[in-house]
C-alpha cells in the first residue's frame, strides 16, 4: 500500500516538471508580429494606368478639315474658342478611324469648319486634303485602376483526434523518469544566407546617364502651342520644357522632354511617350 503511494506520489511530480518545462519553452517564443501596411502601398503605386474618356473637360463633334499643307508638332487637332490643351481622342465619323493627339487653340478665327487638323492627323484619319468630315474629340485622362488584393486563404483547421489517438490519462500513465535535454537556440540561417551573396559578389556600378538624355516630343512655328503640348505632357506625369531654335532662317519651338538620368530610364521615358500617343519621339542632346 505504501508502495503503491509513492508510485502515485511520483508520477503527480513528474507531470509537474512536464508542464512546467512546456510552459518555459513557451515564453521564448517570438510572438507573431502584425502585418504591415508597406506591400498594399507599393501595390497602390505600381497600379496599371488606363486613357479614361473625359467628356466634361472636352467633347465636341463637328465639321474639321484639313488645308493640304505639311504642319509641325505630330498630332493634333485646333479648335476655336477659349479652351485648355489637353490630350484627346479623335475619331473620323465617316470611317471610324481613331487616334490619340493633342488639343489646342486655333491662333485665328477663319471661316469654314471649326476643327482644324494637323497633317499627321488627317493621314492618321484617312481625311483627304481640303475635304470637310465630321470628327469626334474628347479628352483623356490617365488614370490609375484598382485592382482588387487577392483574397486570403483561411487557415486549415487540425483534425480532431480520435479517442483511440488520445494521450493516457496522467492515472494511467507509467512515470519515466528522462534526463533534461538543453535547450539549442536555432543558427541564424536567414541572416547567413542574406550575407553570403553580399561577401563574394561585388556590387554592380550604376548605369551611367545616356550620351542623348533628351527626348523631342514636337516642334511648332508659334510659342503658345508648344507651351500647351508642355501642358499636357504635365498632366501626364511627363516633365517637358521649350527650346527655340532657327532652321532655314524660321524661328521653330522644339518641346523636349527629359533629361532622363540612365539608359533605362530615357527607354522608359520614349516609350511612355508612344504610350500617350506621340509615335514620331526620339532622343536628342
Amino acid at each position: 500500500m505504501q508502495a503503491q503511494f509513492l508510485l502515485n506520489k511520483h508520477a503527480v511530480i513528474a507531470a509537474s516538471l512536464a508542464a512546467l518545462l512546456a510552459l518555459t519553452g513557451c515564453e521564448n517564443m517570438p510572438a507573431p508580429s502584425a502585418p504591415s501596411g508597406g506591400s498594399a502601398a507599393s501595390a497602390s503605386a505600381s497600379a496599371p494606368e488606363r486613357d479614361v474618356s473625359r467628356t466634361d473637360l472636352f467633347n465636341v463633334t463637328e465639321s474639321a478639315i484639313w488645308d493640304g499643307r505639311p504642319t509641325f508638332g505630330g498630332v493634333w487637332v485646333a479648335y476655336a474658342g477659349e479652351i485648355q490643351p489637353e490630350r484627346v481622342r479623335i475619331t473620323n465619323r465617316a470611317n471610324g478611324e481613331t487616334v490619340i493627339g493633342a488639343l489646342f487653340r486655333r491662333e485665328r478665327d477663319t471661316p469654314g469648319p471649326s476643327i482644324q487638323v494637323s497633317a499627321d492627323a488627317a493621314s492618321a484619319l484617312g481625311m483627304v486634303a481640303g475635304t470637310p468630315v465630321q470628327l469626334s474629340v474628347t479628352a483623356l485622362r490617365r488614370e490609375a485602376v484598382e485592382t482588387p488584393a487577392p483574397a486570403e486563404t483561411p487557415a486549415a483547421t487540425p483534425a480532431a483526434t480520435s479517442p483511440a489517438e488520445s494521450p493516457a490519462a496522467p492515472s494511467e500513465a507509467r512515470p519515466v523518469a528522462r534526463p533534461a535535454t538543453p535547450a539549442v537556440p536555432a543558427a541564424p540561417a536567414a541572416a547567413a544566407i542574406a550575407e553570403s551573396p553580399l561577401a563574394t559578389t561585388p556590387a554592380e556600378a550604376p548605369a551611367g546617364a545616356p550620351s542623348r538624355p533628351y527626348v523631342q516630343v514636337g516642334t511648332f512655328a508659334t510659342q503658345s502651342n508648344a507651351n500647351d503640348l508642355v501642358t499636357i505632357l504635365g498632366t501626364n506625369n511627363v516633365t517637358a520644357g521649350v527650346r527655340q531654335v532657327e532652321v532655314d532662317g524660321r524661328t521653330l519651338y522644339r518641346v523636349i522632354a527629359g533629361p532622363a538620368e540612365s539608359a533605362a530610364a530615357l527607354t522608359a521615358l520614349v516609350a511612355r511617350l508612344k504610350e500617350l500617343g506621340y509615335a514620331d519621339v526620339f532622343p536628342i542632346q
